[in-house]
């Protein structure tokens, strides 16, 4: 089986049918369909973490917040507001989808041994808007 080299950038993708240290495209690194193949593994089981710890917050939060949501007038202990709410089930499910494009893209890479970019970006744009969530229900909470 011939051996291909993928670069490592998710901007540019390239893939070649022989080893290539570097990228000839944009000067990352570039590596082989095995060492790919490892990655893969590694990024299923950050996925299934992510996955799995996304879905115990929810789980532990979820009748909280949707209480919040749904009767905000509502005596009780200290409970966030309907704006924190928002923000707490936004962040949730922003590092969910982020789990979930991680474990799918980390399958297809042990599968192929090539990443599909569009995951990776995926999973690191839902990464970055959960942290600007979390920004967001840290504001309104000292406020």
């Amino acid at each position: 089986m011939a051996q291909h080299s993928t670069c490592l950038s998710p901007f540019c993708g390239y893939w070649a049918d022989r080893y290539l240290a570097t990228c000839p495209r944009c000067g990352r690194m570039m590596r082989p369909d095995d060492e790919i193949v490892g990655r893969g593994g590694h990024v299923v089981w950050c996925g299934l973490i992510l996955v799995a710890a996304m879905g115990g917050v929810a789980w532990a939060l979820g009748p909280k917040v949707l209480q919040a949501l749904t009767d905000p007038l509502a005596p009780a202990a200290p409970r966030p507001t309907v704006l924190q709410a928002q923000l707490a089930i936004g962040l949730i499910l922003l590092m969910f989808a982020g789990g979930v494009a991680f474990l799918l893209n980390g399958i297809v890479m042990v599968a192929r041994a090539r990443p599909m970019r569009w995951l990776t970006l995926a999973g690191i744009s839902c990464i970055v808007l959960a942290a600007l969530a979390a920004l967001g229900f840290a504001a309104t909470t000292l406020a």
